[in-house]
């Protein structure tokens, strides 16, 4: 079944307050209430572009796709694209547990990432 999982997004993001956040970006009060419990079955589009442009992302990072206890998906199909991995959500807890060489290479590599990605944006 395919779903949103706006609050694992905002959690993974550092998000503080992901109530305020989403009503700051135009959401309803009820709609982000919705939203943030899993009960959100749509989303009007310019909230979702509100969404994806406040947290750099893509609609698909916002979506999430579990077996329903139907017929499997084969391995081939494109929604075993939005089958998501749960990373852990306390990202601050584990850089507080670094050593200052490693909180370099870490530093090192999201500026790696982010030169990546930029090269790919001007192309």
């Amino acid at each position: 079944m395919l779903h949103y999982n706006l609050r694992y997004l905002l959690e993974i993001k550092g998000i503080a307050n992901p109530y305020n956040f989403l009503i700051k970006l135009g959401l309803t009060p009820n709609v982000a209430t919705r939203s943030l419990n899993g009960k959100v079955t749509q989303l009007k589009l310019n909230h979702l572009s509100s969404i994806c442009r406040a947290l750099h992302c893509t609609p698909n990072d916002l979506m999430e796709w579990e077996d329903d206890g139907q017929e499997p998906l084969p391995d081939n199909h494109p929604l075993q694209a939005l089958v998501r991995e749960q990373l852990p959500l306390n990202i601050r807890g584990q850089l507080r547990e670094l050593s200052f060489d490693q909180l370099k290479e870490v530093r090192s590599l999201i500026t790696r990432l982010k030169e990546s990605e930029n090269n790919q944006n001007n192309r």
